[in-house]
């Protein structure tokens, strides 16, 4: 990948990341371990990669309900992994 291509990624990305995603309540384990959930969700995003993350933030932007689901205790798992 060139660099001139990927700095134009990165800086998005990266300010998407530090506070972009202020309005979405993300969902957490109990202490119990069990993550059972009883609700209606308009869309369930499973993955908090990216594009799992704008897919989510968009269509709560619209007034959707949306559940996003993340196996990690972070987002943006293709951004920050090393």
């Amino acid at each position: 990948m060139e660099r001139r291509v990927f700095l134009k990624s990165a800086i998005p990305a990266a300010a998407l990341l530090h506070g972009g995603f202020g309005g979405l309540s993300l969902f957490a384990t109990e202490k119990d371990g069990s993550n059972t959930v009883f609700d209606t969700y308009d869309l369930v995003v499973i993955g908090g990669t990216l594009f799992g993350c704008f897919a989510a933030r968009r269509a709560a932007r619209k007034g959707r309900r949306v559940l996003l689901i993340e196996r990690r205790t972070f987002l943006g798992t293709d951004i920050t992994a090393t």
